[in-house]
C-alpha cells in the first residue's frame, strides 16, 4: 500500500498542472450545478408570485355560442360559484405590411382591463388598448418583431385594417412563441366587436370561495348546466 500510495503521489505531483486542471474543472462543474438549482428555485419562485398575482381562475370554460352581459351576470348566482369573468376572443391574420404572407394570431378583449377579476392581463409598457389601437403579447413583441410604436395590417373576414401598437401586455394563459404560439393582440371590446360583429364571451372564468377540486367541479357542472 505504502508503495502504491507513494506512486499515486509521485504522479499526481509530476503532473501538477493537469491535476490542478481537473480539480478546478471539477469544482466549476460542482459551482455550475448550484447556480443551476439556485437558479431553477427562483425562478420557480418568480413564476409562482407571478401566476399568483395574476388571481388564476379555478374553472377555465370555453362556450359556444358566446355569452352576454346578462347571462355573465347569472352566473354570479350559481351555487357555489364566488364571481365570474369573461374574454373575448378570435382568430385573425396579421402581417407587417403588403410584401409579407398573412399568419394566424390570436384577437383577444376584455370587458374592462382596469377591472378584472381572474386570469389578469399586466401592462408591460405602454397603453392599454384604446379605441383603435391595439397591444401584443410580452414574447410575441420580440419573437415576431412587432415592438411598441409599430403598425401591422390585420386582416378579418377579408377585410384589411391597419393597427397601430401602443403597448406591451403579459398573459398568464398566453401560449409563448418559444412553445409554437402564435402572435397574440389585444383591443378593446367595442374594437372587437367593430372588427367581427361578436361582442360576447367565448372564455369564462370562475372562483369558488374554498378551492378544492371537488368544489371547483361542482360549480362547473352548474354553470354548464345552465
Amino acid at each position: 500500500m505504502g508503495v502504491v500510495r507513494h506512486k499515486i503521489w509521485s504522479d499526481l505531483w509530476r503532473n501538477k498542472g493537469r491535476t490542478l486542471q481537473v480539480v478546478l474543472i471539477i469544482a466549476m462543474g460542482a459551482f455550475a450545478v448550484g447556480m443551476i438549482v439556485g437558479s431553477g428555485d427562483l425562478i420557480r419562485v418568480g413564476l409562482t408570485k407571478i401566476w399568483l398575482a395574476s388571481s388564476p381562475s379555478m374553472i377555465n370554460l370555453m362556450v359556444d355560442p358566446p355569452i352576454d352581459d346578462e347571462t355573465m351576470q347569472s352566473l354570479k348566482s350559481v351555487r357555489g360559484v364566488e364571481d365570474v369573468d369573461g374574454m373575448l376572443l378570435t382568430t385573425i391574420e396579421w402581417r407587417h405590411d403588403p410584401s409579407e404572407p398573412w399568419r394566424a394570431a390570436r384577437l383577444i378583449a376584455r370587458d374592462d382591463y382596469d377591472d378584472q377579476t381572474y386570469a389578469k392581463l399586466s401592462l408591460v409598457s405602454g397603453e392599454w388598448p384604446e379605441r383603435k389601437t391595439f397591444a401584443v403579447m410580452q414574447g410575441a413583441d420580440t419573437a415576431f418583431d412587432i415592438p411598441q410604436g409599430t403598425e401591422i395590417q390585420i386582416r378579418v373576414e377579408d377585410k384589411i385594417y391597419t393597427a397601430p401598437i401602443d403597448g406591451v401586455i403579459y398573459n398568464p394563459l398566453g401560449n409563448p412563441p418559444d412553445f409554437g404560439g402564435n402572435a397574440e393582440f389585444y383591443t378593446t371590446r367595442q374594437r372587437f366587436s367593430e372588427l367581427t360583429g361578436e361582442s360576447n364571451f367565448a372564455q369564462l372564468f370562475a372562483g369558488v370561495p374554498v378551492y378544492s377540486e371537488t368544489a371547483a367541479t361542482a360549480a362547473a357542472d352548474q354553470i354548464e348546466r345552465r
